[in-house]
């Protein structure tokens, strides 16, 4: 699922060519574990749609807490 949504950002643009699966991992447990209304800072800007359609189109699944 990991590849996926990184190849898929880095197509887009979206993060840097530099970008890893590991580094996506990370981010991804930091915002599953994040408190309710705690902001995580992540390589890419959860607030732009082409961000959310990837990592949807790879499985991605969000919840509002």
């Amino acid at each position: 699922m990991g590849r996926g949504a990184v190849d898929c950002l880095k197509r887009a643009g979206l993060v840097p060519k530099s970008y890893t699966v590991e580094q996506y991992e990370k981010e991804e447990n930091a915002m599953g574990h994040a408190a309710p209304g705690e902001t995580v800072n992540t390589t890419y800007d959860m607030k732009k749609p082409e961000v959310l359609a990837c990592l949807a189109a790879n499985g991605n699944v969000f919840m509002d807490r």
